[in-house]
Formats: C-alpha cells, sequence, structure tokens
C-alpha cells in the first residue's frame, strides 16, 4: 500500500504542529496542511472527525494526534513500500 493521502490539522502559536510539519518536510513526503486558527472550516472538519486538538495527522484513513514522531515515520515507511 502507498502513502495516498496525508492530511495535517494545525494552529497557530502550537510548536507540536510545526514539529510535525517540520518532520514530514524532513521526510520529503506530500502532504496538505489545515490550519484551525485561520480556516474555522477547518476545525468543523475535525471536530467532525471527534478530534479536538491539534496537531492532528490522518495519513489515508489512520489518524495520529500530537507529535509522535516514531509512530509518524512508521506509518509513512510502512506506507511506502
Amino acid at each position: 500500500m502507498s502513502v495516498e493521502r496525508i492530511v495535517v490539522y494545525v494552529s497557530n502559536q502550537c510548536e507540536e504542529s510545526d514539529k510535525v510539519i517540520r518532520l514530514l518536510d524532513d521526510m520529503a513526503v506530500n502532504y496538505e496542511k489545515k490550519n484551525i486558527s485561520e480556516h474555522k472550516a477547518y476545525l468543523k472538519e475535525l471536530q467532525r472527525l471527534k478530534i479536538y486538538a491539534t496537531p492532528a495527522i490522518i495519513i489515508n484513513d489512520k489518524k495520529i494526534l500530537g507529535f509522535q514522531k516514531k509512530k509518524i515515520e512508521q506509518l509513512i515507511q510502512r506506507n511506502r513500500v
């Protein structure tokens, strides 16, 4: 299985959100960034997923909440094969 879609929900003034973005950039993967501080529609999307904090990473249909470096790396590496 390949990584089909990575969506990252972030917010302003969030150190963990910044870490997630840096990690994904370092891994050279394509992702869609959705800033809930700047676009309230993204906040509503996130809430519909029953998630109420950032960062939230959705890789294909798997959710990772917070900056969990090893989990993010493992899921992306597993799906790159």
